[in-house]
């Protein structure tokens, strides 16, 4: 979803914010080596944030509510600027 967005991001000449520190989540390895910069910018930008644990479980599933809560923010973060 990271990959996606900044993809978007940068394809539209938008500029990410950054509203945030960097700040690795505590599954960070985990990460695949082609989102790591993505989640990177997403997390500085206010746009994804860690769950339970400061983990991100990037090979997980997102559910309907954390699409649409990252969607809002990205819009609020991004878009809306």
């Amino acid at each position: 979803m990271a990959v996606i967005l900044l993809n978007y991001t940068r394809a539209r000449g938008f500029t990410l914010p950054k509203v945030l520190d960097e700040k690795a989540f505590a599954d960070n390895e985990k990460i695949s080596g082609y989102a790591r910069e993505a989640v990177k910018q997403m997390q500085m930008a206010g746009v994804l944030n860690a769950g339970n644990g400061n983990l991100l479980v990037p090979q997980g599933s997102a559910t309907r509510a954390e699409v649409a809560g990252v969607l809002r923010r990205f819009v609020e973060q991004v878009l809306s600027r």
